[in-house]
């Protein structure tokens, strides 16, 4: 016996009474991640660049650089672009990359991160423990402020990135001497605008008794054993590890590049522009 067809109007009535009514929504994909959510980016060589700012020939050579003063050096020096900072701040950031990556050699972390979100306008120099003597935050900010900021707001990005990496290069080579007088020349300039005399002699005294410590050996590593670069650009450092030698960590192994297995402590310095 059939069952008696139902009547137009019927089916168009509507639900039955306490059902929901779902016509016309539309499912919800399967996998739906966070609105606006930016992918993590992932490290594939020296200069990751997700936001795609920087031209081929300028990330080439980026590359070639930080290559050739890792293998001179043993210091790794990464570029990150961000597509966005998705809402947290760019000192978690850049921390989380650098621990999560391993920049710098293990044991020595002389890694050192230049992140730009140009989004957000924001930048920061991540520095690794064991390079924080001869890059210290003031140095880090100064580099900042007069080699990145002044090319960006000219619209110049990737000048200001190269010229941020040609002064983190700098300041990695230099002397106990040189530091110190980095800092007590930002630190006159500071003092004029009203910071304290006593404060600018302790910075300057607790960085050389710093770095005195790290040149002693007993720190993680001697820094400042100098000797020719080769590369024109005047003396390196060489990573003195007394009798356990030292070794060139994890990078371009296959082709790729990796981290050496560095640590980072949230040292460095962050900006705008």
């Amino acid at each position: 016996m059939q069952s008696a067809p139902v009547p137009p109007a019927a089916a168009a009535a509507g639900p039955a009474p306490g059902s929901a009514d779902l016509r016309g929504i539309a499912p919800e994909p399967a996998d739906a991640g966070e609105p606006g959510a930016a992918a993590e980016p992932v490290l594939t060589s020296r200069v990751v660049d997700q936001a795609d700012i920087l031209p081929p020939d300028v990330e080439a050579r980026l590359e070639a650089r930080a290559r050739a003063f890792e293998e001179q050096t043993t210091d790794q020096i990464v570029v990150v672009t961000l597509a966005s900072l998705d809402g947290r701040t760019i000192e978690d950031v850049g921390y989380e990359l650098g621990q999560t990556w391993g920049i710098g050699q293990e044991k020595a972390d002389n890694g050192v991160l230049l992140i730009i979100a140009p989004a957000e306008r924001q930048m920061r120099i991540e520095v690794g423990k064991g390079v924080e003597g001869v890059l210290p935050d003031i140095i880090a900010g100064q580099i900042i402020r007069n080699e990145i900021v002044p090319r960006f707001r000219d619209g110049d990005m990737a000048g200001g990135i190269e010229a941020g990496v040609a002064a983190i290069e700098t300041a990695l080579l230099a002397s106990p001497e040189d530091v110190a007088q980095r800092i007590r020349d930002s630190e006159e300039s500071s003092s004029s605008d009203g910071l304290p005399f006593e404060l600018v002699v302790f910075i300057v005294l607790l960085v050389i008794i710093i770095i005195a410590m790290s040149n002693s050996g007993g720190g993680r590593r001697g820094r400042f054993r100098r000797a020719s670069s080769g590369l024109g650009t005047g003396p390196v450092i060489v990573h003195d590890w007394g009798s356990s030698g030292w070794s060139s960590g994890g990078s371009d192994f296959g082709g790729g590049f990796s981290g050496g297995g560095g640590s980072f402590g949230g040292g460095g310095a962050s900006g705008s522009w």
